[in-house]
């Protein structure tokens, strides 16, 4: 049981002395505690950026530094991908020095580095593009001694270092997961005694990467038990247990895998929990009550290290298992809510949330625009940004004053617990 301090007190400025000289001393180094969002609307339909207009918007990316890209349609008619500030890639313009075809734009992924890659399974010359190194994958791509014949499906990765992974068919009739040098996995392998048929339908060409390379695919054979394996074995079953609860059937409809290798699943038997690899019992499921609202049926989810879940619910609303990030009439830019959109909810280590959402436009109309969440960090008591004395001393004077400011564990007392929330946020950092 915390020790319960009294307002005012001699006591409480004698533990925050060593508390603020620990913060100072520690530093600014990682993500903090968050208590809400900051919300920015980034771009919406009809704005222009780098004198393009944008027509339309279709998929984000957020990268593990806090980059956006999105990719929609222009006012020219022509797939585009763009950044808050500028035009990153047009189909019929040099993209990696060859010309970029039409391509998915669901698939658009960015790096730390601002590299881009999109996979083109439209028209000639379809394939997997990169800015940096143009097409890496396609019809005629030779690659680890395998002709590919067709890239498959539209989901791929591009890891900080340059490294994109894919799906494509081989002229022997397999299907494989590759990137620009190796063939990682493909039709016949015995995963875990379990043979992997990826041509047959066994995954739905849903891929996810680790930060060691590492990657992560569904395994959804007809009447038979589904998981989430990589080249070296499984790492969720139906049947796995988590505590006292046991998945049922994985939803295979979104691949959620952070840096950290941890592998976020929802389960399709209700009432519908959500589990984490390496966490005891679901983190969430229909029934629960988030900052006062039922979160309902997940239908697409991210998962960062941390093991924070970004995911959107039956009703449109964006929730992690901790609080609700934005829902139905939230205002952004003076624009009300009315629903974010399928399959664009990406979470990144930082706490960063990016997706698409739909904004009341009128009556009866929406407008689609890209939305970034930032967390508001719990030490940065001034709302400048930035850790330093002036947090500190805030959090003091808040404190030995009985001002509720310096309540940090929302649960209306101040105490050592509220001491102690500073003081590891303080010393983690803002994103």
């Amino acid at each position: 049981m915390p020790t319960r301090v009294s307002c005012g007190r001699s006591l409480s400025a004698a533990v925050l002395r060593p508390v603020a000289a620990l913060a100072l001393a520690a530093g600014v180094a990682a993500p903090a505690l968050a208590q809400g969002y900051h919300l920015q609307l980034l771009a919406r339909k009809g704005d222009t950026i780098g004198g393009k207009v944008i027509a339309q918007i279709g998929g984000v990316d957020l990268s593990d530094n806090g980059l956006v890209a999105f990719a929609g349609r222009s006012g020219e008619g022509k797939s585009t991908v763009w950044s808050p500030t500028a035009v990153l890639a047009t189909e019929g313009e040099l993209f990696g020095g060859v010309t970029l075809p039409n391509f998915n734009w669901s698939t658009i992924q960015i790096n730390n580095s601002g590299e881009i890659a999109v996979a083109a399974p439209f028209t000639a010359p379809e394939g997997i593009f990169t800015s940096v190194e143009g097409k890496v994958g396609g019809a005629g791509v030779v690659i680890d001694g395998n002709v590919l014949t067709d890239t498959v499906g539209g989901s791929i990765f591009l890891a900080n270092d340059g490294t994109v992974y894919f799906f494509a068919q081989i002229d022997d009739g397999r299907q494989g997961v590759f990137t620009q040098t190796s063939l990682l996995v493909a039709d016949g392998d015995i995963i875990d005694s379990t043979p992997i048929t990826l041509a047959n339908g066994n995954t739905n060409d849903s891929i996810d990467v680790d930060a060691n390379g590492v990657p992560y695919l569904f395994y959804e054979p007809a009447g038979q038990p589904r998981g989430v394996f990589t080249p070296n074995g499984f790492v969720v079953r139906d049947g796995d247990s988590y505590g006292a609860d046991t998945l049922v059937n994985i939803n295979t409809s979104d691949l959620a895998v952070s840096d950290s290798g941890l592998v976020a699943v929802c389960d399709n038997a209700e009432p519908n929990p959500m589990f984490v690899t390496g966490v005891a019992g679901a983190v969430t499921d229909n029934n629960t009550v988030i900052d006062g609202e039922m979160r309902g049926f997940a239908f697409d989810m991210d998962v960062n290290s941390a093991g924070t879940i970004a995911f959107r619910s039956e009703s449109g609303a964006v929730f992690t298992q901790y609080e609700s990030v934005f829902s139905f009439g939230d205002v952004v830019n003076g624009m009300r809510l009315m629903e974010v959109k399928y399959s664009t909810i990406t979470i990144n280590d930082l706490g960063q949330i990016a997706c698409v959402a739909t904004f009341e436009f009128g009556p009866g109309l929406g407008l689609d625009a890209v939305i970034l969440a930032t967390p508001i960090c719990a030490a940065d008591l001034d709302g400048n940004g930035v850790l330093n004395l002036d947090d500190v001393n805030l959090f003091a004077s808040a404190f030995t004053g009985g001002d509720l400011l310096a309540d940090l564990d929302g649960n209306g007392t101040l105490n050592l617990d509220d001491i102690n929330t500073f003081a590891g946020a303080f010393v983690a950092g803002c994103p």
